[in-house]
């Protein structure tokens, strides 16, 4: 019988690059966001604990954002030791996508890859945050391996059970994979070594799941 183990990491991509942009999406909130609650632009508006964890206008969250990068990397050390430890055969890495892979009326609630391989490049965030934590070339480009075997049982299982799926033999999406994928393999992996590990990536697009259509 097969044995399983469940891990999970945060999925916020920011985490693999400069401490200095962890604050970045509330950064744009402030700029272009909350447009149905403006008075959340004033970060006299936020909870105490918030303001505190932001500082004055010359720190701007940067102090606690690297703090927190800091305490994830230690949990994201850990769990990879836990893998390590396990040595399972592959991976299963369920990942949110949203308008990556798929977009338009086409998008599917749910694909499972089944590459032999995908070429990626992870340390190199939507191409426009090119500086990284571990001061890796953005253009490296890595592969990660995939498992088309586990995804053709996978596929087969959900189908006998009635549940049509999308099978995906090459990814449409520009670096190979969406970033939060790319982000659970180097967040289970923060020593950076060769990602010999065969990867099965399940996309999840969350906005469609009450759709009818798959």
């Amino acid at each position: 019988m097969a044995e399983l183990q469940g891990l999970t990491v945060s999925d916020f991509p920011f985490l693999r690059m400069k401490p200095v942009n962890m604050p970045w999406v509330l950064w744009g909130n402030l700029a272009w966001g909350w447009r149905d609650k403006p008075h959340l632009r004033e970060p006299v508006q936020w909870p105490l604990a918030m303001q505190r964890e932001w500082g004055d206008d010359r720190d701007q969250g940067r102090t606690a954002g690297a703090a927190h990068q800091q305490r994830q990397i230690r949990q994201f050390e850990r769990l990879g030791k836990a893998l390590d430890e396990f040595d399972p055969d592959l991976l299963v890495v369920f990942y949110r996508d949203v308008h990556e892979t798929f977009a338009g009326q086409e998008r599917p609630r749910f694909w499972i890859h089944s590459h032999d391989a995908v070429r990626c490049q992870m340390y190199n965030l939507w191409t426009f945050f090119r500086d990284n934590y571990f001061e890796e070339d953005p253009d490296r480009v890595d592969t990660l391996s995939g498992h088309p075997e586990a995804a053709a049982l996978l596929t087969r299982a959900l189908t006998d059970a009635g549940i049509e799926t999308r099978v995906v033999e090459r990814s449409p999406h520009p670096n190979g994979l969406g970033h939060n994928a790319i982000a659970t393999a180097v967040h289970l992996d923060w020593e950076r070594q060769e990602y010999r590990r065969p990867i099965l990536p399940i996309g999840i697009d969350p906005f469609q799941i009450g759709r009818a259509h798959v």
